[in-house]
């Protein structure tokens, strides 16, 4: 399913869920689902909790809270266009070049905390295509 607020292209990182299903007398029911963890999965929880201002979750999600305020200060809580990934991003990369809009650039780097993903910096770049 596309993920609301980001434009994924076929090629690019997604966000995988697993579903799992018992067969009951109706037919088949759906008894869980789980979201694989990744860099991209905790960038788009990170703007999820951004956008509806959901600041403890946002601080779950970063090393540090100022990364918080930082993502703020460039307006990530606010919509200027659907976010994209640069082309060519590994979906398991621990560096990830976003796009917002038709200007904006960002780099955001991500190291694993137990079994999920935080990020651990994230400033402006160059928005160019190599």
């Amino acid at each position: 399913r596309p993920t609301a607020g980001f434009d994924e292209c076929p090629t690019c990182p997604h966000i995988y869920r697993t579903l799992r299903f018992t067969w009951a007398p109706e037919g088949f029911r759906k008894t869980g689902e789980e979201v694989a963890s990744s860099p991209y999965y905790t960038f788009v929880q990170f703007i999820a909790a951004l956008m509806v201002n959901d600041r403890e979750m946002a601080e779950r999600l970063v090393s540090d809270r100022v990364l918080v305020d930082t993502a703020w200060q460039n307006g990530w809580n606010q919509s200027k266009g659907l976010w994209r990934l640069a082309p060519g991003t590994d979906e398991s990369a621990s560096e990830m070049t976003f796009f917002r809009g038709p200007r904006e650039a960002y780099r955001v780097r991500f190291t694993q905390r137990g079994g999920s993903w935080v990020i651990t910096d994230l400033h402006p770049t160059q928005r160019s295509v190599e």
